[in-house]
């Protein structure tokens, strides 16, 4: 994916060591942008972009990196909680809540002396389990303190651009899916099946979502990114639904591994997890004119090749 409009951009990536992150990154870079990556470590695969050690939480680093780099286009893919071992809520407050709205801050400070828009990278934790219909400004209720943090942290960027020069807003992800996800998710368990022919334990897989290919997640972020945003929120999402069940079958048939090995029911469903609900995604599409459009069996299949040429290098 190119997008000609960052060519040349100075933009910034926080968490580009992360899932999305990384996608992000990836995709700011075949877009010709001047390329920022910040994060606590070096990130090999962006050794080419301008790297900056950053301790996001520690006091002033925000700060002293914007007012630095001095970017044009800052993406937040900074986040705790998603991962089942991440469950310090102290520290999900902090990486979701508290660094968006340090965040947000020193863009509005450098919003000041020239343009500048932030994108933040929500998620679908935030609308809470009883929602029918998962539209942009329908009230959010949300069960856990993951989704209750990252609401805080949508709000405090919402704030900030209401209030002055800084431009931008959140792009709500909802079941984003390909390389670089955590194990024990949905499609690493799938490939891990697929290479061991071992059976996996699912839930009955009723469940319902609005699956989206990692590389199409970023690219929705880009595009809002050169959009006239206000704070608003806007949900990634192609808007059709299909069941964690639907979803595991298609991987295995994708992935050559026979059904069968899906042992569905065999783990209980999360009291939390929402059972069904459409994404509306008409913000999206008025926007940018595009919404995402790879369909599952495309977006697994991309994601082995993704895997396999990764793998092919580094050997």
């Amino acid at each position: 994916m190119t997008l000609a409009r960052h060519q040349g951009e100075r933009a910034l990536v926080l968490g580009a060591s992360g899932f999305v992150g990384a996608w992000i990154a990836r995709a700011l870079a075949n877009g010709g942008a001047e390329l920022h990556v910040a994060s606590r470590a070096p990130v090999a695969e962006f050794a080419r972009a301008h790297g900056h050690a950053l301790d996001a939480f520690a006091d002033g680093a925000l700060e002293e990196l914007i007012a630095r780099v001095r970017p044009r286009l800052v993406f937040n893919a900074i986040g705790y909680g998603v991962d089942p071992h991440e469950r310090d809520e102290a520290l999900m407050w902090r990486a979701n809540a508290d660094h968006p709205r340090a965040l947000a801050a020193a863009c509005s400070a450098l919003a000041a002396q020239q343009p500048v828009t932030l994108v933040h990278v929500g998620s679908m934790a935030e609308v809470g389990p009883s929602a029918n219909e998962f539209g942009e400004d329908a009230a959010c209720a949300p069960a856990s303190a993951y989704g209750r943090s990252k609401l805080a942290g949508t709000e405090a960027v919402a704030a900030a651009c209401a209030r002055g020069a800084l431009r931008g807003g959140t792009g709500r992800l909802f079941m984003v899916y390909g390389p670089g996800e955590h194990a024990g998710r949905l499609l690493p368990s799938l490939l891990e099946t697929a290479r061991t022919r071992a059976p996996l334990d699912l839930s009955e897989g009723l469940q319902e979502r609005d699956f989206t290919y990692a590389a199409e997640a970023a690219e929705g972020l880009l595009r809002i990114g050169l959009a006239d945003l206000h704070g608003e929120v806007v949900n990634i999402a192609s808007g059709a639904v299909h069941s964690i069940r639907a979803f595991a079958e298609t991987a295995a048939d994708v992935l050559g591994f026979p059904r069968e090995l899906l042992r569905f029911g065999a783990r209980p469903t999360n009291a939390h997890d929402t059972m069904r609900g459409r994404v509306t995604s008409e913000r999206l599409r008025r926007l940018t004119g595009w919404s995402p459009r790879l369909g599952i069996a495309a977006g697994v299949a991309e994601t082995a090749r993704f895997l396999a040429t990764q793998k092919g290098g580094a050997s």
